[in-house]
């Protein structure tokens, strides 16, 4: 288990930074970063929740804050709290612990 500080806050405005909040469902509890392929601030490609995604697309409940190769920072609005995280490949969030884990095998919210 990988201890960061983060921090979460309720936010009772959504339209800050999400169209809508994300519905909740156990497979949804989970974030977990397989993968960065980054060229610059502009061109770069993560693969999260075993789905592709870059700059151009739109993430379901989530806002890049940061990128390099090495690691994503994010926000992640689930259950009316956004979730700072910082995730490096392998890792995986568990929303319901509040908790980053090394590897999917460590996760306790399956």
């Amino acid at each position: 288990m990988i201890e960061r500080c983060y921090a979460e806050e309720k936010l009772w405005d959504f339209s800050l930074f999400f169209e809508e909040e994300v519905e909740i469902t156990e497979e949804k509890s989970v974030l977990e970063l397989q993968g960065i392929s980054y060229l610059n601030e502009e061109n770069w490609v993560i693969w999260m929740n075993n789905k592709r995604y870059s700059k151009k697309e739109n993430f379901e409940g989530v806002k890049i804050q940061k990128i390099n190769l090495a690691e994503i920072e994010l926000i992640w609005l689930i259950e009316g709290y956004r979730h700072f995280i910082k995730l490096s490949p392998g890792e995986v969030y568990c929303s319901k612990n509040r908790i980053t884990f090394q590897s999917r095998s460590q996760c306790l919210c399956d």
